[in-house]
């Protein structure tokens, strides 16, 4: 048996999490090394690609991918279930159809008010053989390298959640010099926000008609203000997303007004 369990904070709230880690293909998305290709149809009683399933259930035929020595792919059938959703808890089991391989993730939450404390557990039970020693080999410790190096790089991406109010107009994905070119030229809208995310950096900014403010980059643990932000945001490379927000700001004056 391989277990691993990690927890810190998110600068999300909960809901943020639980709407990504409550989507099956979002989370074997994220696990790096797990894909779901057939949904179980209890109508049917037999597993079927999603869009044929009548009455799908929350049981999956999923196949776990790993690499070996030589830098070739392997694969190892079975069925996964999930998500099993509690208040405060979801979690995913399954095993492989020879038995000899099974795997949980379990995920509790501990809300801090605008941020979340996340618990990640993870366990692999491999029935000893070649199969498990190459496992060990390659990986380690299988269980803590999908939490440590697929499944928390990517929830640490998550910032607050956007607000309902914000309407996304535009999201670009693209290497930097062409986010720069759309950066030059952002629509006329009266009141905003623009997020780049890059895989070490992210910059945000507000747009008020049509010109950045309030300018922040934080870049390989270093956060830069203002003008200076946007400065090395030019001469940053590499692929990243962008998105393009914009705010009915008379809509959110009339909710805070009715508040009162």
């Amino acid at each position: 048996m391989e277990d691993y369990t990690e927890e810190f904070l998110l600068p999300a709230d909960k809901s943020s999490i639980v709407s990504i880690l409550a989507d099956p293909s979002r989370f074997s998305g994220i696990t790096g090394h797990i894909a779901f290709f057939k949904i179980f149809d209890s109508e049917k009683q037999n597993y079927v690609a999603q869009g044929s399933a009548v009455r799908p259930i929350n049981k999956y035929r999923a196949v776990f991918i790993y690499e070996d020595n030589n830098g070739n792919l392997n694969h190892v059938l079975g069925t996964m279930e999930g998500p099993e959703i509690m208040p405060n808890q979801i979690s995913y089991k399954g095993e492989s159809d020879d038995g000899k391989m099974s795997a949980s993730f379990v995920f509790s939450f501990i809300p801090k008010g605008s941020d979340t404390r996340l618990n990640i557990k993870s366990e692999i039970s491999l029935r000893q053989g070649f199969f498990s020693r190459l496992f060990n080999k390659f990986y380690g410790n299988m269980a803590e390298h999908i939490v440590k190096c697929h499944i928390i790089p990517y929830l640490s991406k998550i910032g607050p959640q956007v607000s309902y109010n914000l309407t996304e107009i535009s999201k670009t994905l693209g290497n930097m010099n062409e986010l720069i070119l759309t950066l030059r030229n952002l629509p006329k809208i009266d009141l905003g926000c623009v997020i780049i995310k890059g895989d070490t950096f992210k910059f945000v900014a507000s747009i008020k008609e049509g010109e950045l403010r309030n300018m922040r980059l934080k870049s390989n643990g270093d956060e830069i203000n203002g003008g200076e932000a946007l400065a090395k945001l030019f001469t940053l490379n590499g692929r990243a997303e962008m998105s393009i927000y914009k705010l009915p700001a008379e809509e959110v004056l009339l909710e805070k007004i009715n508040k009162l």
